[in-house]
């Protein structure tokens, strides 16, 4: 009897090559799992281990983005000003905080802010 586990594991290289046979990016990927950009790489690059749940996540949202791209499906998470995916859970959270306060709202002073000071240019010779 099985609990479910697959005895199948790709190798880290062969992890790397089934994404480069699939055409997908790590942001391709990271759109349909919830491990993060950079979580993955580091683990596709050996500085962090490949788990079992790891590779697991990383190989569903490899099969999926590959079969979303066939099907036209696909959709790639927005990105934050750093350029890391928002999840959908996460999205409502950071417009949350992004709120800025009315202008008609007493309860915090504003304080003005300075224009940016204009540099002297000097002519050359």
């Amino acid at each position: 009897m099985t609990d479910g586990r697959s005895d199948f594991v790709l190798t880290l290289s062969e992890l790397r090559n089934y994404i480069s046979l699939r055409g997908l990016s790590i942001r391709d990927i990271e759109a349909y799992c919830k491990l993060g950009a950079g979580h993955i790489s580091n683990i596709l690059n050996g500085d962090r281990p490949l788990t079992e749940e790891n590779h697991k996540l990383i190989t569903d949202a490899i099969n999926n983005a590959y079969f979303a791209k066939l099907n036209g499906t696909f959709k790639r998470a927005k990105l934050d000003k750093n350029k890391n995916a928002i999840k959908q859970n996460k999205a409502k959270d950071d417009i949350a905080l992004e709120k800025k306060p009315n202008a008609t709202d007493k309860s915090e002073p504003t304080v003005p802010q300075k224009a940016p000071r204009k540099r002297k240019t000097t002519k050359s010779k």
